[in-house]
């Protein structure tokens, strides 16, 4: 906008009535006509703006719902895991089982090759 002013100075100090009546008349106008076209436009983007919030609130929740849910799953993972280290295993080997390997209830099957 300055640079039209004072590109356009000389027009502007010889006639500034008519420069003023026509920013008068043309400014109301474009924004008037830019509101009405545009109009429609913006409110459909604002309640798209409200419907995409009202879905990350949803998703928010249902995200919390989940990590609820993973963390009750973890602790019976856990006590599974647990209930498994504490069963005996079965060891299948053709040597014989080595000193201090394994625990108490452990199975050893031998066999000959």
């Amino acid at each position: 906008m300055a640079e039209f002013i004072t590109k356009h100075w000389n027009v502007i100090t010889s006639a500034p009535l008519t420069f003023v009546l026509f920013a008068v008349i043309i400014i109301p106008s474009v924004i008037a006509i830019t509101k009405s076209v545009l109009g429609g436009a913006l409110d459909a983007a604002r309640e798209r703006l409200a419907a995409y919030k009202d879905e990350v609130e949803r998703l928010k929740s249902h995200e919390d719902e989940l990590v609820k849910q993973l963390q009750a799953h973890g602790l019976k993972i856990e006590e599974i895991e647990a209930s498994l280290a504490a069963a005996p295993k079965i060891h299948v080997s053709p040597e014989p089982p080595k000193e201090g390997f394994g625990k108490d209830g452990d199975i050893w099957l031998q066999y000959k090759e």
